[in-house]
């Protein structure tokens, strides 16, 4: 018994180990939002809403906050980049990050409008052959989001465009992740 409980904590260990742990937006919201004066105290409160690595290896973050009489949602999005080997063990990889801090009225616009996509989208007609039908709000200047129809698709995603960066999200998830923000 001990020594599989042993096997157990070893293979929980390494598990863990390995899986590189994300707060994206942790960052932006400790460091850009929530002010920090030397000799004072700060205090602020987060809520992880949504966390999902893409088809593509592109991972998207949602996270909620309040801060003083303010809330908003950090939006926040990485991609991973394999860089030319300059010799045979060489595994660099680059990792870019794109952020967009929205407000609660945004994100209530978002929701509504996003209602809306979908009621276009499905009266839109069938797709020729490789074409694609895109239907789109904008949300701010760095962020908008975007609906599509093609011909072989069967389930709606939803693009997220993070200063011109396109983050995956399945179209259910991204109406879950928002009503859960506007319940904070």
């Amino acid at each position: 018994m001990k020594k599989q409980l042993l096997l157990f904590g070893v293979v929980v260990f390494t598990f863990n180990s390995c899986i590189q742990t994300r707060y994206i937006t942790e960052r932006i919201i400790k460091n850009s939002i929530e002010t920090h004066t030397p000799g004072e105290f700060s205090t602020i409160r987060t809520f992880s809403i949504y966390k999902l690595t893409d088809t593509d290896k592109r991972y998207i973050e949602f996270t909620g906050y309040k801060y003083k009489d303010k809330k908003g949602k950090v939006i926040g999005g990485d991609r991973t980049y394999r860089v030319q080997k300059n010799f045979k063990e060489d595994n660099t990889r680059i990792v870019e990050s794109d952020y967009v801090h929205l407000t609660e009225n945004q994100c209530a616009e978002m929701l509504n409008n996003y209602r809306i996509l979908q009621e276009k989208i499905s009266r839109e007609k069938k797709s020729k052959m490789n074409e694609e039908i895109y239907y789109d709000f904008t949300v701010s200047d760095d962020c908008f989001i975007s609906v599509r129809k093609y011909t072989t698709a069967s389930t709606y995603y939803t693009n997220i465009w993070l200063k011109g960066e396109k983050y995956r999200v399945v179209g259910t998830d991204m109406v879950k992740s928002l009503e859960k923000f506007l319940k904070y």
